[in-house]
């Protein structure tokens, strides 16, 4: 079976269970008759985290990475897109935040993570 034949027959179980079929918890109710939607409207996209004025940001690119002052590592990609605080703490040496959360120290050797730090 094909995953669009697949995708077909669930769509159809879908609606058979939300709209035919009575449910005991919902006192023999079918689950389409007493559903609602949120009113809740959510952002569009989160708000990019703030940093202090002496940090440099940086965004991770597609892939996971980053590049800063000739160094570069890779940090994770679920972080693709962020935007990445970067504290100088020597020449050529920067410790990496994703809002107050420590990701650990870029070098010119490359990304070396560690354990939480606070940024302020």
């Amino acid at each position: 079976m094909s995953h669009t034949e697949q995708q077909l027959l669930f769509n159809r179980f879908m609606h058979i269970y939300n709209t035919e079929l009575p449910h005991k918890s919902l006192s023999d109710k079918v689950p389409a008759d007493i559903y609602a939607s949120s009113s809740k409207r959510y952002p569009r996209k989160d708000k990019d985290p703030e940093y202090p004025d002496d940090f440099f940001l940086e965004r991770v690119d597609k892939r996971g990475g980053i590049r800063f002052a000739a160094n570069h590592g890779m940090l994770s990609p679920l972080l693709a897109g962020q935007i990445i605080g970067l504290k100088c703490i020597e020449q050529r040496s920067f410790d990496l935040f994703f809002g107050t959360v420590y990701l650990g120290e870029l070098t010119h050797k490359g990304f070396k993570p560690l354990r939480h730090k606070s940024s302020t």
